[in-house]
């Protein structure tokens, strides 16, 4: 945690010198070897990114978050077909991890594979069609649909997406650019509108619940910090 912050504040020495202190406290940390080699690869360096993912894939082999950062970080720097090999492999290892089918579905994608993505994504959304990564995966469908000019799918599928999570700003602002971009401005803005009137609707519930909690009897303080 300490080696996240310091990334996040741009202090690069530091941070490596406390991830290099995670993994000799715990060199089994899957999550200290995989925030370090995204850091590694977010600044450049893919060869020490790929050995951070490699090492940690060896002590930890079946953890499919490790090859898909790695499949990410060879398409990346290296070639598609690289990508592809450590793809399977993760979705040999765990074939219900949806950010892995995801992940494969949008390199696919930008490889120009439009038939390849889709099945991806709808092998991910057969997983669970309610789950967060669900919600990612109906988003980024509709932008491959939009791309590719099928804008009535594309507008089904941001539905979808915002039906799994309302609260996603990415998924309603890249509905609005759509319909920005085919000139509807008036719908646009109605679309943005719905985004902060929603939110504005999760503020008004939290005040309720500080007001409920304000009229407990203020001697059972224990149940008001239970339920903080």
């Amino acid at each position: 945690a300490w080696a996240q912050l310091e990334a996040q504040l741009e202090n690069h020495r530091v941070a490596r010198f406390y991830f290099q202190k995670a993994v000799q406290a715990s060199p089994k940390n899957r999550f200290a070897w995989h925030v370090w080699g995204v850091f590694e690869s977010n600044l450049g360096n893919p060869d020490f990114a790929r050995k951070l993912l490699t090492i940690g894939h060896i002590v930890n082999p079946r953890d499919p978050v490790l090859l898909q950062s790695l499949a990410l970080l060879e398409f990346r720097y290296s070639t598609a077909n690289r990508a592809r090999v450590l793809f399977q492999k993760a979705s040999k290892l765990d074939p219900t991890h949806q950010p892995v089918w995801i992940a494969w579905g949008w390199m696919e994608w930008k490889e120009g594979n439009l038939g390849k993505a889709r099945e991806l994504y709808q092998k991910a959304l057969s997983i669970n069609a309610a789950s967060e990564s669900a919600a990612r995966c109906l988003q980024a469908w509709g932008v491959l649909e939009q791309r590719a000019g099928n804008l009535s799918a594309a507008r089904r599928l941001f539905r979808s997406s915002l039906n799994v999570n309302s609260q996603s700003y990415v998924t309603w602002m890249t509905w609005a650019s759509l319909e920005d971009d085919q000139g509807n401005a008036i719908r646009a803005e109605e679309i943005r509108n719905l985004y902060f009137q929603q939110r504005t609707e999760i503020v008004d519930d939290a005040s309720w619940i500080m007001g409920f909690m304000d009229i407990i009897d203020p001697a059972i303080d224990s149940i008001k910090k239970l339920l903080n």
